[in-house]
């Protein structure tokens, strides 16, 4: 599909140079003036038949992945040069006409795919967290929180700062005991937890995990929180409570 591409990167190329190295062997140069932020002369290499194809129409995800599964390499330069290259140039372009249909069928292609009903939320949830805990436990906090720590303090270690963040996010909440508190997507149960545990006020956590629903509602009982906290497998487009 280069006779797509050709057309683009001819139009986008306005500084250094570009030689492209197709699948069946087939060269193509692209020549912009001479830039002293412009690299030497990159070359690339495309190692599958359909990646011009793929670069067309979605360049955001072929560049980097096509990169990384070996579909396309820099022969002449290095990754950064290319980057580079092409970063000099997406300032200065104005677009090729193909360039911005291709752009509008991205977009629509990525609102298809994140069309995320609640029967596939369900599915997505199940396929990434109803997995060992054994696994999470490698790379998370006792709490399996799985958002970002907030480290305080560079010496500190995950649990401290996972405590920190949840801490930190509480407060600013400013709650009281006679607060009730809805946690979408609530995980383990950790943050729901700590409030329930630290301010006292009622906690719902809601999860597409059953894995994680099992754990939450088991670490309530544990800590006898299970009349602050309670966790259900629920879509929060099902809700009927006001918070």
């Amino acid at each position: 599909m280069m006779y797509v591409l050709q057309p683009i990167l001819s139009h986008m190329i306005k500084f250094g140079s570009l030689k492209v190295v197709n699948a069946d062997g087939k060269i193509y140069r692209f020549n912009g003036e001479s830039s002293e932020l412009a690299p030497s002369e990159v070359c690339v290499r495309f190692h599958d038949k359909q990646y011009a194809r793929w670069l067309a129409l979605s360049p955001s995800m072929a560049l980097g992945k096509g990169y990384m599964e070996g579909r396309v390499s820099v022969e002449n330069g290095t990754i950064y040069d290319f980057i580079q290259l092409l970063a000099l140039n997406v300032e200065q372009d104005d677009y090729h006409w193909l360039h911005r249909l291709f752009d509008q069928i991205d977009a629509l292609r990525k609102r298809f795919q994140q069309f995320n009903p609640a029967r596939k939320s369900r599915h997505n949830v199940a396929h990434h967290y109803d997995l060992s805990g054994e696994l999470y436990e490698l790379f998370l906090d006792r709490d399996r929180q799985y958002s970002c720590a907030y480290f305080e303090q560079p010496e500190n270690d995950l649990d401290t700062a996972q405590t920190d963040k949840k801490n930190h996010i509480a407060a600013k909440l400013l709650l009281q005991g006679d607060h009730r508190v809805l946690d979408i997507g609530s995980g383990w149960g950790g943050m729901g937890l700590y409030i329930a545990r630290h301010f006292g006020a009622k906690v719902d956590g809601i999860t597409l995990s059953e894995e994680q629903l099992k754990e939450s509602n088991q670490l309530a009982k544990s800590e006898n929180l299970d009349n602050k906290a309670k966790f259900y497998l629920r879509d929060y487009r099902n809700l009927e409570d006001t918070y």
